[in-house]
């Protein structure tokens, strides 16, 4: 069973090496990547269709953070070979009401620098996370366009909750971080109320970089049920 990856935020593979590594012995993984350019979850929408369309074997979907609610859309109208989708440290519907202001900080404190690099090391790791694993997190952050964050932040914002249309024809679930500081904790509601099933891990927000064995762990059990 092959598992593609939609990243977080950042819509690179980098933050995710450690997490696919723990995977590769029993799943072949891959993580697409975002183009900088592209913030809007429209306009990413055909990438990954693209790229669904590609695999030629059955595959699991993990979708991380920012690209919870492309999973949704993905869930509502699946393609042939996907067989199964995992939301982790996710979301549905915007995960906080925050005013539209808090996205353009972005841009006028880049977010590789202080005070947007402690945020993500408070908020994002808390008391998780290896020495390794937030530097790389950093060096990241450290070349990401302000625009590019800002503009997807925005989107995040402007999410709103929307009614379950139909039941998922797939095997689904939610893996919620118990000590999440950014995502608000209606989320796990929001998966309810669409028939998504979740389950509580310990950890932070940044679960692929703080717990990359467990959450390869609950993959692998999750694979082993399709």
């Amino acid at each position: 069973m092959q598992v593609l990856i939609l990243p977080g935020l950042d819509g690179q593979a980098a933050l995710r090496a450690g997490f696919m590594a723990c995977l590769a012995a029993s799943c072949p993984t891959e993580c697409l990547s975002y183009p900088d350019h592209l913030s809007g979850y429209d306009d990413l929408f055909p990438i990954i269709k693209a790229r669904m369309a590609e695999i030629d074997e059955d595959f699991v979907l993990i979708a991380e953070s920012f690209s919870g609610p492309l999973a949704l859309r993905i869930a509502q109208d699946p393609p042939a070979g996907l067989k199964g989708i995992i939301w982790v440290g996710s979301f549905i519907s915007a995960p906080r009401q925050l005013p539209s202001w808090f996205a353009d900080f972005a841009c006028i404190a880049p977010i590789h620098r202080t005070p947007f690099r402690q945020l993500m090391n408070v908020a994002g790791f808390g008391p998780y996370g290896s020495a390794e694993a937030r530097n790389l997190c950093a060096d990241v952050l450290q070349g990401l366009p302000g625009k590019s964050i800002s503009a997807r932040l925005k989107k995040i914002l402007a999410l709103r909750t929307t009614p379950a249309r139909h039941p998922l024809r797939m095997p689904t679930i939610a893996l919620c971080a118990d000590e999440d500081r950014l995502l608000h904790r209606r989320t796990r509601q929001v998966f309810d109320d669409h028939g998504i099933p979740t389950e509580l891990v310990a950890g932070p927000h940044f679960l692929l970089q703080s717990c990359p064995a467990e959450i390869a762990g609950r993959v692998r059990r999750f694979c082993d049920t399709l």
